[in-house]
């Protein structure tokens, strides 16, 4: 267990550097929620949220919070993942990765379980500062919550009642 221990200055490093350093476009070096928010608060609550979920595997929270900590390098940077990313974590970030949300909407059930679960961590964080989603039309934000609630149904017919599943609920009836 002190190995993966010992690998977290790394992956921290790493995320911060990817999404701080190297975006594709300046504008996603900050939420969009406030434009103040260091992009990189987004993986990290999304990775220490998965690796709180005692119902899980600690083996699956472990691959989770790596690959939770890298989900959006290849979508939103410029920054290579190093050699020493195992390939179990780079394929799973290339699985968490899609073309656009249209294409993750349709396209997410063709992947593995795991990707349905790592997904609910993602989407609920971003329904937490979901104020981004007040310029966009109404129907958006309904859409939005849609595929939150069905990632929380399947994550919850695979995995259990985790806590991610009761967080999607809660913050689909407050947005």
């Amino acid at each position: 267990m002190s190995a993966v221990f010992d690998e977290i200055p790394d992956y921290l490093r790493l995320a911060w550097e990817a999404h701080q350093v190297s975006p594709r476009q300046e504008s996603v070096r900050t939420r969009r929620h406030d434009v103040l928010t260091p992009y990189f608060v987004h993986p990290q609550w999304a990775s220490a949220t998965v690796m709180q979920e005692w119902r899980l595997p600690i083996e699956l929270r472990w691959i989770g919070w790596r690959v939770l900590l890298l989900h959006d390098v290849l979508e939103d940077t410029t920054y290579p993942l190093p050699n020493w990313v195992p390939e179990e974590v780079l394929s799973l970030v290339k699985a968490m990765s899609f073309e656009n949300s249209l294409a993750e909407r349709e396209e997410v059930w063709e992947r593995p379980p795991i990707i349905w679960l790592l997904k609910a961590y993602d989407k609920a964080s971003n329904l937490m500062d979901g104020s981004w989603m007040d310029s966009r039309p109404p129907e958006y934000r309904q859409s939005y919550r849609q595929f939150a609630l069905e990632l929380a149904a399947r994550v919850k017919e695979r995995y259990g009642d985790l806590n991610i599943v009761r967080i999607i609920h809660a913050l689909c009836q407050l947005t």
